[in-house]
């Protein structure tokens, strides 16, 4: 018997019973198949006959193809959002043109697009003709655009013109906040090939460093914990020689202060990521990343947040969510473009 029970204490405990990951009940998100549309270089959504569902618009050598026809560009295409109208029912699409490889005089040039053709918005001419930043923040438009070689101004624009709220030194993201404030992403900092930075440009003008890492390449906004703040989606990692040290960060920054900030993904083939996009399915939130080689779904699970990868791309391309029908899907310029359906796996 003495023998049994040193057998028994020396014996070593149990293996635990296996856990499940995945299993606490948060769906999963599942994509489609690739379905090929047609050639394009870059890709923009927006439901202007308000059925619900947005339509598609592609660029191809210098031409805008939409819904209801063909639109030449004067300047090489540069950033696009879909923009509620009255009720929500209708959006148009705002987008941007100005230098590039093909076209080296162009001007900035912003453009509206209904039903009808695009009728230009706004256009400036200047010593360096980029948009780096268009978006809509509650109902109105705004955009990010270079003053000069270095300088980036923010602000507004409406019919009556661009009025300018920030502007900094390679602030190349820009987002505004509903209480004056401005999030400024700065690519580079004060000294030609120093680190960016992300800072919050105060109501009363004063300017607030957030921490980081290194530039910033892009910012997207929402309420990801659900407590009425909005919280700052921020993409760093960038470098100047950006092809050995870029690193294609996603940090979370949780409103109001943003002081408690960390990291949710990094990309492991990409050295940056160039756009942010979000919106929900079911009432959970997705973010859509396009980096310089891929396209990454992030989505939430048990274990916190997963990256889906959606395809693999070209440094000049670029993907948009797009609301379907069904739900959601992703468009992904290319050649040819591909369209992905987003759907949830509820176990």
């Amino acid at each position: 018997m003495t023998e049994l029970l040193l057998l028994l204490a020396c014996a070593p405990d149990p293996a635990p019973a296996p856990v499940a990951l995945g299993a606490g009940g948060t769906p999963q998100v599942v994509l489609g198949a690739a379905i090929p549309w047609e050639d394009a270089t870059a890709v923009a959504v927006a439901d202007v006959d308000g059925d619900g569902e947005q339509e598609r618009y592609r660029v191809l050598d210098s031409v805008l193809y939409g819904p209801h026809g063909t639109h030449p560009l004067q300047g090489a295409w540069q950033k696009a959002v879909a923009f509620p109208l009255d009720g929500g029912s209708h959006e148009e699409l705002f987008f941007a043109t100005g230098t590039g490889v093909k076209h080296r005089d162009s001007p900035v040039r912003v453009y509206q697009a209904s039903e009808a053709s695009p009728a230009l918005l706004w256009e400036r001419d200047g010593s360096r003709d980029q948009l780096t930043d268009l978006r809509e923040v509650d109902g109105r438009l705004w955009l990010a655009a270079f003053e000069d070689t270095w300088q980036v101004s923010g602000g507004w624009l409406d019919r009556e013109g661009f009025q300018e709220v920030s502007r900094a030194r390679m602030a190349m993201a820009q987002l505004p906040l509903r209480d004056g404030r401005v999030v400024q992403g700065r690519l580079y900092g004060q000294q030609p090939k120093s680190d960016g930075s992300l800072v919050v440009h105060e109501a009363n003008g004063e300017e607030r460093p957030l921490s980081g890492r290194r530039g910033v390449r892009s910012i997207g906004a929402g309420d990801l914990d659900a407590d009425g703040h909005v919280d700052l989606l921020v993409a760093d990692g960038w470098h100047y020689a950006y092809g050995e040290h870029g690193l294609a960060r996603l940090g979370l920054y949780l409103g109001p202060d943003f002081t408690d900030a960390r990291t949710l993904a990094v990309l492991p083939r990409d050295y940056a990521i160039n756009n942010i996009e979000l919106a929900t399915l079911a009432g959970r939130p997705l973010v859509l990343l396009s980096g310089s080689h891929t396209v990454q779904l992030l989505s939430q699970d048990d274990l916190g947040w997963r990256l889906t990868h959606v395809s693999d791309i070209r440094e000049t391309d670029q993907a948009v969510f797009r609301r379907t029908s069904d739900g959601v899907s992703v468009l992904v310029s290319g050649d040819p473009a591909i369209e992905r359906a987003v759907s949830l796996d509820v176990q």
